[in-house]
């Protein structure tokens, strides 16, 4: 009798302090959450609106004036200066390494100059709130990132009222869309985390139709059509001409197949402009882009 009252006893008292043990387990893993988080939000942004700025909505002009930037000591840019008018389709190119994200990220304002200033449509950048100039610009990098969701809600996080007929136009701009409707759930289709579900250009593609539902003033290409071949890549400059009409358009990639039809290119060497102009005038008197273009033309 005593042994099967010291079996209930204990019957009853394990469960309890096992609970104990989870919970304390669970405490802890969340405690250290906590913490990281709090960290997160206690982080003070290197970038911040002085007293002076306010919110002006960009039309799309953009000016590089005279802009030096440093890493570590170690130089990025030096004396860089870019003229973008409203509405321009501009390229820009050069070797892996020559600082042609930087560009992106300084008129993105996630850095700042050292030296030389930038003019959103005539203003001062110090005048205009951040906030301002990110609502404005539409941006696509190179290494995509999706959720673990449907296309549909993917691209519908750039404008979360858009509607399916929207979504599917922004689709098509961007190519995808014939490989969406080729898989069974269409765009109910959900993706899984980053994407794993979709190769690298479709993941590109779905990210830029994500950029371009929403029209902005400004839409920056970071080597976003990297993983896509050249007659996709074709497809989708060709259609972007005509969708984004007014839009000021940078594509920024080492293949200069992205950006023969621009207004403008400006070339990268050794952290300054080497030269600028249409494909047409750089052929002739850019050295540096005629052997890329070379070189780029065997590869295919």
């Amino acid at each position: 009798g005593e042994l099967v009252a010291f079996f209930s006893y204990m019957g009853i008292i394990v469960w309890p302090m096992m609970a104990i043990g989870m919970v304390t387990n669970v405490y802890q893993r969340g405690n250290a959450s906590y913490k990281r988080i709090l960290e997160l939000l206690e982080e003070k942004p290197d970038i911040y609106d002085t007293s002076r700025a306010k919110y002006h909505p960009l039309k799309g002009g953009i000016k590089l004036e005279n802009i030096n930037f440093s890493y570590d000591k170690q130089a990025i840019l030096d004396n860089i200066n870019i003229d973008i008018k409203e509405g321009q389709y501009i390229g820009i190119c050069g070797r892996i390494g020559s600082g042609k994200s930087i560009i992106a990220r300084l008129i993105l304002r996630i850095i700042e100059p050292q030296e030389g200033r930038i003019f959103y449509d005539s203003i001062d950048y110090k005048k205009i709130k951040i906030a301002a100039v990110r609502d404005s610009i539409g941006y696509i990098p190179q290494d995509s990132f999706l959720f673990s969701d449907t296309i549909e809600d993917n691209v519908r996080f750039g404008k979360p009222d858009a509607t399916l007929e929207e979504i599917i136009e922004a689709c098509r701009v961007a190519a995808i869309h014939k490989n969406i409707m080729e898989l069974k759930d269409k765009y109910k289709t959900v993706v899984g985390e980053k994407g794993v579900t979709l190769s690298g250009g479709q993941k590109q593609r779905l990210c830029i139709a994500r950029a371009i539902i929403r029209r902005p003033q400004i839409l920056i290409l970071d080597d976003a059509l990297s993983s896509v071949d050249t007659n996709t890549e074709k497809e989708i400059i060709q259609n972007l001409g005509s969708y984004s009409k007014g839009i000021t358009t940078i594509v920024i990639s080492h293949r200069i197949s992205s950006f023969i039809k621009a207004d403008n290119i400006f070339v990268l060497d050794k952290r300054r402009i080497e030269s600028s102009g249409t494909h047409r005038e750089l052929i002739k008197k850019s050295e540096i882009y005629k052997s890329i273009y070379k070189i780029q033309k065997l590869e295919e």
